[in-house]
C-alpha cells in the first residue's frame, strides 16, 4: 500500500470493535459523523459529557 494519510469515513459510529481495530492497525484514522445528541468522555474519567455544551454545529478543532 502506498504511503500517505488515510481517513476512513463512517456513518455515526463504528460498532464492530474488530473493524475499528483493523482500521487503527493500518495506521488509518476513523472519521465519524456524529449527531447533536452525542456524548463524549475524557480519558481517565467516568462521566459522559454532552457535546452540545462544548461546541456547536460547524465548530472544529485542530
Amino acid at each position: 500500500m502506498e504511503q500517505g494519510e488515510y481517513i476512513v469515513t463512517t456513518d455515526r459510529g463504528l460498532y464492530a470493535e474488530w473493524l475499528y481495530q483493523q482500521i487503527l492497525n493500518c495506521g488509518w484514522h476513523p472519521f465519524m459523523r456524529i449527531n447533536l445528541q452525542g456524548q463524549f468522555k475524557i480519558k481517565g474519567t467516568v462521566s459522559w459529557l454532552p457535546l452540545n455544551q462544548y461546541g456547536s454545529v460547524k465548530d472544529f478543532w485542530y
